[in-house]
């Protein structure tokens, strides 16, 4: 198994880069949707974060309210590094689990905007990284997930700027140009990766 860790910034367009791969018919491991699960299924995870976060991120039948919870973490530093330290050793058995279900698989791609932060990027083969411009960031997270600009900003200045992300990434995409640009870039980086997995490209594909 070939593994690509795929990461990006908030809003940059990893995700459709990862849906792309689908496209292509290459299993894609969604850690940031494993992260979730653990988070919002593992009971005595979800008792520590009631004792360091407070009752007030959770709704009356017991369930997290992640968006309280992002508005605790993602404008404070340390709350969200020890956040990531209570979730991070069930989120690693987790994935091992999922990848290892995919070891027969010639190409496998790790989706997860937090693979720097975790220290993950070393259980991989190659990392991508998606990168778009600040301004296209901030309009995507206002227009698509109703985030205010105080809150859009907090959430991008949360994680690793996006030039460190490039710098220590072997490919980087960007993202400014559009679908069909996006499409094309992606088709002329897999090109000799999946001739070398002996892999079959679908040109029909598109994020």
């Amino acid at each position: 198994m070939y593994l690509i860790g795929l990461t990006g910034g908030i809003a940059a367009g990893k995700t459709l880069v990862a849906n792309w791969f689908r496209h292509q018919r290459i299993p894609v491991v969604d850690a940031d949707a494993v992260a979730r699960e653990v988070l919002e299924s593992d009971a005595a995870l979800l008792a520590r974060v009631r004792e360091r976060f407070g009752p007030g991120v959770f709704a009356e039948d017991g369930s997290l309210l992640r968006r309280e919870l992002g508005r605790l973490v993602f404008g404070d530093a340390g709350a969200l590094q020890e956040l990531n330290e209570m979730v991070y050793p069930e989120l690693a058995r987790s994935l091992d689990s999922r990848l290892e279900a995919l070891e027969d698989q010639p190409l496998v791609v790790l989706d997860a905007a937090l693979i720097f932060e975790w220290g993950i990027e070393e259980s991989c083969d190659e990392i991508w990284v998606v990168l778009a411009p600040d301004e296209q960031r901030i309009d995507r997270l206002l227009r698509t997930r109703g985030f205010s600009p105080e809150e859009a900003h907090e959430r991008i200045a949360s994680q690793i700027p996006q030039e460190d992300k490039a710098r220590r990434a072997h490919r980087v995409i960007e993202n400014a140009a559009g679908v069909a640009e996006l499409a094309s870039r992606l088709r002329e980086e897999v090109a000799p990766l999946f001739t070398g997995l002996g892999l079959s490209l679908r040109e029909d594909s598109t994020p």
